[in-house]
């Protein structure tokens, strides 16, 4: 199964992680389910591309996370490497 890949910021140290979300395929949706039953997130690690998931799972508090970004691996903009 081919997950959708998401950047998040939380104030729990987890700044630019890449993870996905192996619940629901749909991280937003898992947010507002955990805020409703006053639950945590269950995330995996993994690569920019999502070719890597880690097996183990992250529990991130909800209501620490700042930013979601979903990555578009398709077009992906990252610089990589050489001189401007």
């Amino acid at each position: 199964m081919e997950y959708k890949v998401y950047e998040i910021g939380a104030e729990c140290g987890l700044s630019g992680l890449y993870c996905i979300d192996k619940k629901n395929n749909d991280l937003m949706k898992s947010i507002h389910q955990a805020i409703e039953n006053n639950e945590f997130v269950a995330i995996h690690a993994g690569s920019r591309d999502g070719s890597e998931i880690d097996d183990h799972t992250i529990q991130v508090n909800p209501r620490f996370i700042v930013y979601i970004v979903e990555v578009d691996i398709d077009n992906d903009l990252t610089p990589h490497g050489g001189k401007r």
